[in-house]
């Protein structure tokens, strides 16, 4: 079908913009430290309490590089788990 001749209308170039907005860039950081506050071996969870911001975050053994224990810092990414967020690339600090 031919487009709508009635519906047609005039635009600026100059009013027309390629790429990418500059407002779109979302800034974050993407990676956290926290301490660990709980870790059940025998289960193979826990949870990392936030050092900035003292939330609580989930944490898998298979999320984690080396294991981790209860009090041992730690930095790691936030990502999507099955019942919401979750640590993921879990690595150890050592201080």
């Amino acid at each position: 079908t031919k487009p709508d001749p009635t519906k047609k209308f005039s635009a600026k170039l100059e009013d027309i913009s390629l790429g990418v907005p500059q407002n779109s860039r979302v800034a974050f950081d993407s990676v956290h430290r926290g301490k660990v506050k709980t870790f059940m071996e025998e289960k193979g969870y826990g949870f990392i309490t936030n050092k900035a911001t003292k939330e609580s975050i989930f944490v898998h053994i298979n999320d984690a590089y080396e294991g981790i224990s209860e009090n041992h810092i730690v930095d790691y990414e936030i990502g999507k788990g099955n019942k919401g967020q979750k640590a993921i690339n879990v690595v150890r600090v050592i201080t």
